[in-house]
């Protein structure tokens, strides 16, 4: 994989994770994600001081979309 591609992919996956940032605050959730220095990245969602950990940002989406929230991509 080149650096473009690399760049690409880590645009794409910023950008999903601004909407779904987005979406979750809509239907009353904070997102953040952990950092790869700290080891495998985590999504985590995080409602009335409950936490939901989620290995990955289309796991995440997912469990938004749950939610019922209109519009959330799925």
């Amino acid at each position: 994989m080149s650096n473009a591609d690399r760049d690409n992919e880590n645009d794409e996956s910023a950008k999903r994770l601004c909407t779904l940032k987005a979406f979750a605050a809509l239907a009353g959730f904070q997102i953040v994600r952990s950092h790869p220095e700290d080891g495998p990245v985590k999504v985590i969602a995080t409602r009335w001081s409950i936490g939901f950990e989620f290995d990955d940002l289309s796991l995440a989406e997912q469990f938004i979309a749950a939610q019922g929230q209109e519009g959330v991509p799925a």
